[in-house]
């Protein structure tokens, strides 16, 4: 059975996801930083939708909310409904944009999330992920 699926939520939307600096791992293979896998588990994700974002004039960075220390990555919704995923408004009271990906998202399909995720707020140069 597939996932529920807003059809009115274009593929091209950006959906947006915070990322607390204790989810930053080293991909030693690229030599970068990226989300690690595990910020992607589970069979609800918690995004804030771009489309949201935009037709209410705010920018991409306010999606991190109260949260100021995380940092943000965004893939789209062509890119997780390609996974098998559906994508929902599902406002909540202190964010209107809120939306979540909705399907089953074992450990390949997670770590295919966080490797296609691009940093909107990134963490600096000189972060240090924990645990090395």
């Amino acid at each position: 059975m597939s996932p529920p699926d807003d059809a009115s939520i274009d593929n091209a939307t950006c959906l947006f996801r915070r990322v607390p600096p204790q989810q930053v791992t080293r991909d030693r293979n690229r030599g970068t930083l990226r989300p690690m896998s595990g910020h992607f588990l589970g069979t609800e994700m918690s995004v804030v939708l771009g489309d949201q974002l935009e037709a209410a004039g705010r920018s991409p960075e306010s999606a991190v909310g109260r949260h100021t220390d995380d940092f943000l990555v965004c893939g789209t919704a062509q890119c997780v409904r390609d996974e098998e995923q559906g994508v929902v408004h599902t406002e909540k009271d202190d964010e209107a944009a809120h939306g979540d990906v909705v399907g089953n998202k074992p450990k390949p399909r997670a770590r295919r999330f966080a490797n296609g995720a691009r940093w909107v707020i990134e963490p600096p140069t000189d972060f240090e992920p924990f645990g090395g």
